[in-house]
């Protein structure tokens, strides 16, 4: 008899354990900050494809095309025809299709994609990294500042 009374406890826990919640299922709420920046980070992707074959076939008018006036007037032809020649002798070319986004910066007026972008010269654990500032204009993104660092 006593055997009986020591199983039903058991069996009661099991059962509430078991019991789906009588609340509805709820989809998980996305921040819209970070729905934000998937936004402008899809935006980007191509914008980022185009500096880089621009780089890599010497196309400045292709590099340049989604600059804002300000970086257009930083980055000159000659000043890309120099960097190219210059990342030709130590980082190699760019490897078409071998880029990712690392991560994403949001700030108030603009946005960072920090991408890892892999070079002829480089091997692909240590990338070089590509930093894009972009900021929202009436006409889509247009990129502010650019940068990459190579250990």
């Amino acid at each position: 008899m006593m055997k009986k009374y020591a199983v039903l406890p058991v069996l009661l826990v099991l059962a509430a354990c078991s019991v789906k919640s009588v609340t509805p299922d709820t989809p998980a709420q996305v921040d819209p900050r970070e729905h934000d920046a998937r936004s402008v980070a899809a935006e980007a992707e191509p914008i980022a494809g185009t500096i880089l074959t621009g780089l890599s076939v010497g196309d400045y008018a292709a590099y340049s095309r989604d600059f804002d006036e300000n970086l257009r007037n930083a980055i000159t032809a000659e000043k890309f025809a120099v960097l190219k020649e210059k990342f030709a002798k130590t980082i190699g070319v760019y490897e078409a299709g071998k880029s990712q986004i690392n991560k994403i910066e949001t700030y108030r007026d603009c946005y960072k994609i920090y991408y890892f972008v892999k070079f002829s010269r480089v091997q692909a654990s240590d990338p070089v990294i590509m930093t894009v500032k972009v900021v929202k204009t009436p006409n889509g993104l247009k990129v502010s500042d650019l940068t990459y660092s190579h250990a």
